[in-house]
């Protein structure tokens, strides 16, 4: 338990206990006249989104703390009673608030784009989530969800089915720790390494997790057919006849990059593919953001490229 706790400071007969990204907790003893019983001296939830963190009504927040109370004085190891109820109610406030992103993305400017599975457990069953932001299977505990994009790749695959779109899963792991995982392997284009996502669980922003995986996806895509491309003699005779360009290519990405990580992130999705065509003149080849579709500046299909 003690590695999850990010600070713990005791002062004055009280001790604070961070978690972050979840909670923090000011506790002392000697409760009610009894040396051994705790009390809850504040409570902070450290879960939010972009408009601010969560807030608990004051009767709930006072229930939950006379639980505690009473659970911790019942406990052989108090702390880790009190680790896990609250840890047990931030995920639940994590997966609620990523739910209920996900239905008013579905619902907005995502409409048609994406489309959403409630997962009930780490198993492959799943419960699904209506695509006008019902709930269909009532009763499950803290569910994780896959967010699927791309959906023309049934088209152009043939299938009825979302089986062969892209997805990313986000569900409370074995631990319950909030995990991130992608349906298959991408490269994130600013490490060049195996893509890693995770949520800022003060700061929760599903947009923004969407958005970086498909970035990742369309850069890995587009370097897949760089790769192949280098390999044509006939297309590929000299240096910087195919290039995969990106925000990355800019003269001052470096520094920020260095300055601040996070601002790059919001130029994600540039990459494109430059292709000499003759002399000084290229051709770009990109991939719809939102249904993962090439398309060039010269209109020249994927096929006549490769062949």
């Amino acid at each position: 338990m003690w590695k999850e706790i990010s600070e713990v400071k005791v002062s004055d007969g009280t001790a604070l206990l961070r978690v972050d990204g979840e909670f923090k907790v000011l506790v002392t003893l000697g409760y009610r006249g009894h040396l051994s019983m705790w009390r809850i001296l504040h409570l902070e939830l450290l879960v939010g989104e972009r408009n601010g963190l969560v807030k608990l009504e004051e009767l709930r927040r006072h229930v939950l703390g006379d639980d505690l109370e009473r659970r911790m004085s019942a406990a052989d190891n108090p702390f880790i009673t009190l680790y896990s109820v609250v840890h047990e109610l931030c995920v639940a406030l994590v997966m609620d608030t990523v739910i209920r992103q996900v239905q008013v993305l579905r619902q907005g400017r995502w409409k048609d784009a994406i489309r959403f599975e409630l997962i009930s457990d780490s198993s492959m069953s799943s419960a699904q989530l209506s695509q006008d932001g019902e709930i269909d299977s009532a009763g499950l505990r803290t569910p994780g969800l896959k967010i699927i994009y791309w959906l023309d790749f049934d088209k152009n695959s043939g299938s009825s089915d979302l089986g062969s779109c892209p997805f990313i899963k986000i569900e409370p792991g074995s631990d319950l720790q909030i995990k991130c995982l992608h349906s298959t392997f991408v490269i994130d284009p600013i490490t060049s390494k195996e893509a890693e996502f995770s949520l800022d669980q003060s700061c929760i922003d599903v947009e923004k997790l969407l958005l970086r995986a498909i970035s990742c996806h369309r850069y890995t895509r587009l370097l897949e057919i760089q790769k192949d491309l280098s390999k044509n003699i006939q297309i590929h005779r000299a240096p910087g006849d195919v290039v995969l360009q990106s925000y990355m290519d800019e003269p001052d990405f470096g520094n920020k990059k260095k300055d601040n990580r996070s601002e790059s992130r919001d130029h994600e999705g540039q990459e494109v593919l430059r292709v000499r065509a003759y002399g000084s003149s290229f051709f770009t080849l990109g991939i719809n953001i939102r249904n993962g579709v090439f398309f060039s500046s010269h209109h020249i299909t994927l096929l006549l490229i490769l062949h």
